[in-house]
């Protein structure tokens, strides 16, 4: 799926807001389906355990290009 402009703007807002939760929704959606800057927002709330909880696995399957 291709993230809209919408989306895109959305998902910055909910970030720099600090609203993790919201944005860790839409990020894992958008990341699911390979949106590369939802996968590293995604990738950033796992590295540095926000919200989620520190889990480098996941922050490495976001963050490093396969």
């Amino acid at each position: 799926m291709h993230m809209t402009d919408t989306e895109s703007i959305r998902l910055n807002q909910l970030y720099v807001q600090q609203n993790y939760e919201d944005a860790f929704e839409l990020a894992t959606t958008l990341a699911n389906s390979g949106n590369p800057e939802a996968e590293w927002i995604l990738g950033n709330l796992y590295q540095f355990g926000i919200f989620v909880g520190l889990d480098l696995e996941n922050a490495k399957k976001y963050l490093v290009v396969q």
